[in-house]
């Protein structure tokens, strides 16, 4: 079960989402092999709403609040590639990177009864929105 009270502290920065393009570095369970995910983010005041494409999935929403903290809670909803229709809900707890990028880990789960956890993060400044996110095991070990 996913603790949907808890959320870490972030001081004093607000996040707000609204033109942010975030990718998918890490998921558990994985994803399919190909092209990664992302999603254009929106917000205004608390809205807070994304459009999702890529690899395994056709088109998707995301739709939901955002807290002065940048924590949000949503409901989402997808069309996979192969005609599938995959809804849930998701608590994302944001973090501000040492170089100033958004990550956010989201905690979802699915109306199937499914759950798990994802990582999302802003592309490397100078990259296409489809371009360089390093994966989280190779920026661990890279600020160490």
């Amino acid at each position: 079960m996913v603790d949907y009270a808890w959320a870490p502290p972030l001081g004093e920065q607000r996040i707000n989402y609204d033109g942010k393009t975030l990718r998918l570095v890490k998921a558990d369970p994985p994803v399919p092999d190909g092209e990664i995910p992302r999603g254009e983010y929106h917000q205004d005041g608390e809205l807070i709403w994304a459009e999702i494409y890529g690899s395994h999935v056709q088109i998707g929403r995301i739709v939901g609040t955002s807290r002065e903290d940048g924590v949000h809670e949503a409901a989402y909803i997808q069309v996979m590639k192969d005609g599938t229709v995959v809804a849930g809900t998701l608590r994302s707890i944001p973090e501000i990177l040492p170089d100033g990028r958004i990550r956010v880990e989201d905690h979802w789960a699915r109306m199937d009864g499914s759950s798990g956890v994802s990582y999302i993060e802003e592309p490397i400044p100078g990259s296409s929105s489809f371009g360089s996110v390093p994966l989280m095991e190779a920026a661990h070990s890279q600020s160490s």
